[in-house]
């Protein structure tokens, strides 16, 4: 079964949509007859049947399969099917399209590439199904299907209603009892409390919206989603990109740093090499007076010895006259003694009176 948007009206003929079936022709040759669908027909259409669809029902039916795939549920190899036939293994039902349906525990992942997913075979489950109604054909979601899907024990039926193009829309919620399905409550905000998908359905401005029971954050649909991972990447690339020049700034501030710190380490290498220098200088002068001062106390020494020297010369020398001036006077004496006293044999002279 294939589906057409329907913004432009199509031919009265072919309200519900067509389907193309083989014709004998009188030369034995085989054509194709476009012929018009029924309302049952739409209620139990056939693989290749075409049948004309709104785009915000197409839309919001793309919506709530993404959805739904999006929240698998507990059991293993879960499958969501978005307007494919369905044989639900019952006797006497016949197979039906919902909009979108959802199963699991199957024993197998599905053939994608099959028409009609056959549950019983698939040994899997209905979880549930939704109908977006559209109001030409409301009776086959409303009533039809109300009782088919009961038949086929389809646990929870979510049907977005609405009863006049142009009208309000309202969300109907059965859960599957012994005898017939009982409409369950809305909360006081009108909304529907998936549980096993951990979300909350409801319409706002008359759109199916859904949200995260946890987060509350509304889960938005592909093209929804496609802009906010666009301006997520645009972030972050904005992010990287301011990143990278807080590296390059980080990288050129530490660089300034360090040649900052080396600056600063040679500064205080050469104010040490200047201070040590100073202090050589300083303690090569100390040196130089005291070997100044050591010269001149040794000059001064010299002179001093000199002059000790130069007076013992003196008082040698005067020493030495007094001494020949006391030989001499001793020889005058010894000679004036000499010439008083007679030779031997000699009376002394007389003494003068």
């Amino acid at each position: 079964m294939s589906s057409v948007p329907s913004d432009v009206p199509a031919v009265n003929a072919f309200r519900y949509g067509w389907r193309f079936v083989p014709r004998a022709l009188p030369d034995g040759r085989t054509d194709l007859e476009k012929v018009a669908l029924t309302l049952e027909d739409v209620l139990h259409p056939k693989e290749g049947d075409v049948i004309p669809e709104r785009t915000l029902h197409e839309k919001e039916r793309a919506y709530l399969a993404g959805v739904f795939r999006s929240r698998p549920p507990a059991e293993p190899i879960g499958h969501v099917t978005s307007d494919c036939l369905i044989d639900w293994g019952v006797e006497e039902l016949r197979d039906t399209s919902p909009d979108v349906a959802v199963f699991a525990g199957l024993r197998q992942e599905p053939d994608l590439n099959a028409g009609t997913f056959r549950l019983a075979s698939s040994g899997g489950r209905c979880l549930l199904t939704v109908e977006l109604v559209s109001p030409d054909t409301r009776d086959n979601d409303v009533v039809h299907k109300v009782e088919e899907y009961h038949q086929a024990g389809v646990p929870l039926y979510l049907i977005v209603d609405q009863q006049r193009a142009g009208g309000p829309r309202r969300l109907i919620v059965y859960r599957h009892a012994a005898e017939r399905y009982e409409e369950v409550p809305l909360d006081e905000q009108g909304r529907l409390h998936l549980r096993d998908f951990r979300l909350w359905v409801s319409l706002r401005d008359g759109r199916v919206v859904c949200h995260d029971v946890e987060t509350g954050r509304e889960l938005g649909d592909y093209a929804q989603i496609a802009r906010e991972l666009d301006a997520l990447d645009q972030r972050c690339r904005e992010q990287e990109q301011l990143a990278e020049d807080s590296i390059l700034r980080s990288r050129a501030d530490q660089q300034a740093r360090r040649d900052a710190e080396k600056r600063e380490r040679d500064a205080e290498r050469q104010t040490r090499e200047h201070d040590q220098a100073r202090l050589a200088a300083e303690r090569q002068a100390r040196e130089h007076d005291q070997a100044r001062l050591a010269a001149e106390k040794r000059e001064e020494d010299t002179r001093r010895l000199a002059q000790e020297r130069d007076k013992a010369r003196l008082a040698a020398e005067q020493r030495e006259r007094d001494a020949q001036d006391r030989i001499r006077q001793l020889e005058e004496a010894l000679q004036r003694l000499q010439a008083t006293v007679p030779p031997p044999g000699e009376a002394p002279p007389a003494p003068a009176s």
